[in-house]
């Protein structure tokens, strides 16, 4: 099987959630879990699945307007 790659401009990006529960037994847990979420090393990784980072530095104008 061949691996077909699609240029950037024939892609869009997949958009993830990720929620809290309001009673998580370990809270903290929680909020080191979204805080990773946002680093530069989850930035690139989400990039490299042409997915959008959650935090917005270092994006191209292209993958800003993907954002609501």
């Amino acid at each position: 099987m061949d691996l077909l790659e699609l240029p950037d401009k024939d892609t869009a990006a997949s958009p993830y959630l990720a929620g809290n529960l309001k009673n998580a037994p370990d809270k903290q847990a929680a909020k080191d879990f979204f805080k990773s979420l946002e680093s530069e090393k989850a930035g690139s990784i989400y990039k490299k699945c042409r997915s959008l980072p959650i935090n917005q530095k270092g994006m191209t104008n292209e993958e800003k307007r993907y954002l609501v």
